[in-house]
């Protein structure tokens, strides 16, 4: 068999790479989710309010900049509208979700692939992306080393407990 001239090689190479690229050879891994135990104590004597909600890949970058102020204004239509759950804090206890909790079902039957923790925090933020009432969390099967995804709610933010893998 005859080698290819080097153009032809080329562009044999450059049409596998975009048949791989287009096949998700070059694409995000897909998130592999599952229901988790989530845990959630608050470590202020501050009144917070907490909204866990399921979010789609989809949905995620509305949500990664959609302002947290605007989403605690009374009436806010996006808030209205979330797939949530919502929690009153009790100083010193946890709020557990556990795996076995329906709204797994629900939103694992959306095709959600995230819980959002948002919490109405005292004081004033500035929001933005990196607004520290808001984190996200994967449900990936392999995010996380534990069985339970703590989180701790202060009057600052709100932080992981759990280390992921």
């Amino acid at each position: 068999m005859k080698p290819l001239p080097a153009k032809s090689a080329l562009v044999v190479l450059l049409l596998t790479a975009l048949v791989l690229a287009g096949c998700g050879g070059g694409g995000k891994a897909k998130i592999n989710a599952k229901p988790w135990n989530l845990s959630i104590t608050k470590n202020t004597p501050s009144a917070i309010e907490v909204d866990v909600i399921g979010v789609t890949d989809i949905e995620k970058p509305a949500w990664e900049g959609y302002s947290i102020n605007n989403y605690w204004m009374p009436g806010d239509q996006r808030r209205t509208d979330a797939d949530k759950l919502t929690m009153d804090l009790p100083t010193g206890k946890e709020w557990v979700i556990d795996r076995e909790n329906p709204q797994w079902k629900k939103w694992l039957d959306r095709g959600v692939t995230w819980v959002l923790i948002i919490a109405r925090l005292p004081g004033r933020f500035e929001g933005g992306a990196s607004d520290p009432r808001r984190i996200f969390a994967s449900l990936d099967k392999k995010a996380w080393k534990e069985k339970t995804i703590k989180f701790e709610v202060r009057d600052s933010e709100i932080r992981s407990l759990t280390p992921q893998r």
